[in-house]
């Protein structure tokens, strides 16, 4: 005690909710001793910030892994759902495992998209938002050709056979022009 008052720090709750408190002065040579009335404390939810985090040059139709990251306002470890959407359309959910969720998603529109993630909030954390503006591109395609026979023989047929794949592999489809020279 000191002029009559007493203070005392509480650590961080360990959940939001309400919590209950007496104060019990045990008295000295002049005053006894005496127990508060129970004062009761609401911790309320802690806010959260959600970032997104991946490739913000996507190609068309390849797929990217988007990553949102839910911080807490002070401590512990958020908890719950995030749920993903590509301009407004839901691409997936995912669980958050130390704070972080993850989907997978490849764009079927070339330009400007917004990846969003919802955090759902829990008991202790108030839900939040986090978005992610990326441009996506075309893919990169690969050309090889091989020959029916090579080197070939004057008066035969050969046959060229062009093998189109993007970027991640997958087979890519449309014209093919064929063009005798080295350009």
């Amino acid at each position: 005690l000191v002029s009559g008052a007493a203070s005392t720090t509480l650590p961080a709750a360990a959940s939001a909710g309400q919590f209950g408190f007496t104060t019990l002065y045990t008295g000295d040579g002049t005053y006894s001793g005496s127990l508060s009335k129970r004062f009761v404390v609401t911790v309320s939810q802690a806010h959260s910030t959600t970032t997104v985090t991946g490739t913000v040059a996507p190609k068309l139709g390849l797929s990217s892994v988007y990553t949102a990251t839910v911080t807490p306002q002070y401590s512990g470890t958020p908890t719950g759902t995030v749920q993903f959407f590509a301009d407004g359309e839901p691409i997936g959910t995912g669980t958050l495992t130390n704070g972080q969720a993850t989907v997978s998603y490849g764009a079927t529109t070339m330009g400007a998209l917004k990846i969003e993630a919802n955090y759902s909030g829990d008991s202790n954390f108030v839900t939040s938002l986090g978005v992610l503006s990326v441009k996506v591109g075309k893919a990169t395609s690969t050309v090889s050709v091989v020959a029916s026979a090579n080197p070939g023989i004057y008066g035969a047929a050969v046959t060229l056979t062009a093998t189109v794949s993007d970027s991640d592999g997958s087979v890519a489809t449309g014209p093919v022009v064929f063009k005798e020279g080295t350009n």
